[in-house]
Protein backbone atom coordinates (compact mmCIF):
# COMPACT_ATOMS: atom_id res chain seq x y z
CA UNK A 1 0.00 0.00 0.00
CA UNK A 2 1.78 2.96 -0.90
CA UNK A 3 1.53 6.20 1.92
CA UNK A 4 -0.15 9.36 0.04
CA UNK A 5 2.54 11.70 1.50
CA UNK A 6 2.77 13.98 -1.55
CA UNK A 7 6.49 12.47 -2.43
CA UNK A 8 7.87 11.27 -5.27
CA UNK A 9 10.29 7.66 -4.89
CA UNK A 10 12.43 8.27 -7.76
CA UNK A 11 15.06 5.37 -8.52
CA UNK A 12 17.60 5.31 -11.19
CA UNK A 13 20.28 3.63 -12.84
CA UNK A 14 22.63 6.28 -12.07
CA UNK A 15 21.70 6.02 -8.16
CA UNK A 16 24.76 4.82 -6.06
CA UNK A 17 22.74 2.37 -3.86
CA UNK A 18 20.82 0.01 -6.74
CA UNK A 19 19.71 -2.83 -3.55
CA UNK A 20 16.04 -1.38 -3.38
CA UNK A 21 15.72 -0.53 -7.24
CA UNK A 22 17.07 -3.94 -8.45
CA UNK A 23 14.32 -5.67 -5.93
CA UNK A 24 10.83 -3.66 -7.36
CA UNK A 25 12.69 -4.08 -11.15
CA UNK A 26 12.31 -8.10 -10.59
CA UNK A 27 8.94 -7.61 -8.82
CA UNK A 28 7.65 -5.89 -12.01
CA UNK A 29 9.29 -7.68 -14.70
CA UNK A 30 9.78 -11.31 -13.12
CA UNK A 31 13.53 -11.71 -13.05
CA UNK A 32 16.93 -10.02 -11.85
CA UNK A 33 17.83 -8.17 -14.87
CA UNK A 34 21.85 -8.71 -15.73
CA UNK A 35 23.68 -5.27 -14.61
CA UNK A 36 25.39 -5.58 -18.05
CA UNK A 37 22.91 -3.17 -20.05
CA UNK A 38 20.37 -2.07 -17.17
CA UNK A 39 18.93 1.24 -17.44
CA UNK A 40 15.78 2.38 -15.54
CA UNK A 41 13.67 5.25 -14.20
CA UNK A 42 11.01 4.10 -12.14
CA UNK A 43 8.96 7.61 -10.65
CA UNK A 44 6.35 6.66 -7.95
CA UNK A 45 3.94 9.50 -6.46
CA UNK A 46 0.79 9.42 -4.65
CA UNK A 47 -0.70 12.21 -2.55
CA UNK A 48 -3.18 15.13 -2.93
CA UNK A 49 -3.32 14.46 -6.47
CA UNK A 50 -4.01 10.56 -6.59
CA UNK A 51 -1.37 8.76 -8.00
CA UNK A 52 1.36 8.82 -10.78
CA UNK A 53 3.67 5.93 -11.77
CA UNK A 54 6.06 6.15 -14.53
CA UNK A 55 8.39 3.31 -14.71
CA UNK A 56 11.01 2.76 -17.37
CA UNK A 57 13.60 0.02 -18.09
CA UNK A 58 15.63 -1.23 -20.26
CA UNK A 59 17.83 -4.88 -20.13
CA UNK A 60 19.29 -7.79 -21.29
CA UNK A 61 16.58 -10.32 -22.31
CA UNK A 62 17.01 -13.93 -24.05
CA UNK A 63 13.58 -16.48 -24.12
CA UNK A 64 14.01 -17.30 -20.56
CA UNK A 65 13.35 -13.97 -19.89
CA UNK A 66 10.61 -13.38 -22.32
CA UNK A 67 9.21 -16.52 -20.75
CA UNK A 68 9.13 -15.19 -17.33
CA UNK A 69 7.52 -11.76 -18.53
CA UNK A 70 4.65 -13.77 -20.83
CA UNK A 71 3.91 -15.43 -18.01
CA UNK A 72 3.55 -12.55 -15.42
CA UNK A 73 1.52 -10.28 -17.76
CA UNK A 74 -1.23 -10.71 -20.60
CA UNK A 75 0.45 -9.81 -23.15
CA UNK A 76 -1.22 -9.07 -26.61
CA UNK A 77 0.47 -7.74 -29.57
CA UNK A 78 -1.17 -4.64 -31.52
CA UNK A 79 -3.06 -6.79 -34.40
CA UNK A 80 -4.88 -8.82 -31.40
CA UNK A 81 -5.53 -6.14 -29.55
CA UNK A 82 -7.86 -4.45 -32.18
CA UNK A 83 -9.24 -8.39 -32.64
CA UNK A 84 -9.91 -8.34 -29.46
CA UNK A 85 -13.78 -6.63 -29.13
CA UNK A 86 -14.00 -5.79 -25.08
CA UNK A 87 -10.88 -3.96 -24.78
CA UNK A 88 -10.32 -3.14 -29.39
CA UNK A 89 -11.62 0.62 -28.89
CA UNK A 90 -10.17 1.24 -25.85
CA UNK A 91 -6.75 0.04 -27.27
CA UNK A 92 -7.41 2.14 -30.36
CA UNK A 93 -8.06 5.42 -28.15
CA UNK A 94 -4.70 4.87 -26.52
CA UNK A 95 -2.56 4.52 -29.48
CA UNK A 96 -4.18 7.49 -31.12
CA UNK A 97 -6.20 5.08 -33.92
CA UNK A 98 -9.16 5.29 -32.96
CA UNK A 99 -10.80 5.76 -36.66
CA UNK A 100 -8.39 3.24 -37.59
CA UNK A 101 -6.90 5.62 -40.79
CA UNK A 102 -3.55 4.19 -40.63
CA UNK A 103 -2.27 0.73 -39.31
CA UNK A 104 -2.60 -0.26 -36.00
CA UNK A 105 1.18 -1.28 -35.75
CA UNK A 106 2.51 1.81 -37.27
CA UNK A 107 0.09 3.54 -34.34
CA UNK A 108 1.83 1.36 -31.67
CA UNK A 109 5.33 2.04 -32.77
CA UNK A 110 4.90 6.26 -32.51
CA UNK A 111 2.91 5.97 -28.89
CA UNK A 112 6.05 3.93 -27.81
CA UNK A 113 8.42 6.75 -29.67
CA UNK A 114 6.05 9.62 -28.06
CA UNK A 115 6.37 7.80 -24.51
CA UNK A 116 9.53 5.74 -24.33
CA UNK A 117 12.24 7.38 -21.88
CA UNK A 118 15.28 9.00 -23.68
CA UNK A 119 17.64 5.62 -23.16
CA UNK A 120 15.39 3.24 -24.49
CA UNK A 121 15.42 2.47 -27.94
CA UNK A 122 12.87 2.90 -30.81
CA UNK A 123 10.57 0.30 -31.84
CA UNK A 124 10.11 -0.22 -35.45
CA UNK A 125 8.01 -2.50 -37.80
CA UNK A 126 11.19 -5.58 -36.82
CA UNK A 127 10.81 -4.85 -32.76
CA UNK A 128 8.10 -7.48 -30.89
CA UNK A 129 5.44 -5.18 -29.74
CA UNK A 130 3.19 -6.60 -26.79
CA UNK A 131 1.13 -4.35 -24.50
CA UNK A 132 -0.84 -5.52 -21.43
CA UNK A 133 -4.25 -6.31 -22.06
CA UNK A 134 -6.58 -4.23 -20.70
CA UNK A 135 -4.12 -1.15 -21.23
CA UNK A 136 -6.25 2.29 -21.18
CA UNK A 137 -5.10 5.63 -21.35
CA UNK A 138 -4.78 6.06 -17.57
CA UNK A 139 -3.04 3.01 -16.54
CA UNK A 140 -0.99 1.31 -19.61
CA UNK A 141 1.99 -1.49 -19.87
CA UNK A 142 3.75 -1.83 -23.04
CA UNK A 143 6.96 -4.21 -23.76
CA UNK A 144 9.02 -4.37 -26.77
CA UNK A 145 12.44 -5.57 -27.97
CA UNK A 146 14.79 -5.89 -30.24
CA UNK A 147 18.45 -6.77 -30.67
CA UNK A 148 18.24 -8.53 -27.33
CA UNK A 149 16.92 -5.80 -24.83
CA UNK A 150 13.84 -6.02 -23.61
CA UNK A 151 11.97 -2.43 -22.84
CA UNK A 152 9.09 -1.66 -20.13
CA UNK A 153 7.28 0.66 -19.68
CA UNK A 154 4.21 1.80 -17.23
CA UNK A 155 2.06 4.47 -16.40
CA UNK A 156 -0.42 4.68 -13.99
CA UNK A 157 -2.29 8.48 -12.86
CA UNK A 158 -5.41 7.85 -11.01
Amino acid sequence: MKLYDDKEYRYKNTDKNREKSLGIIENLIGFKPSDKGLKYDLSFYAGGIGVLNKLGITCVAGDEQWAIVKLKYPLVTPDDAVEYNPWREDFLWLIDNEACQSNVLDSAISFIRDNKLDFQEDADRESLIYFVEESDVNDWTVFWSKGGMLNYLYYNQG
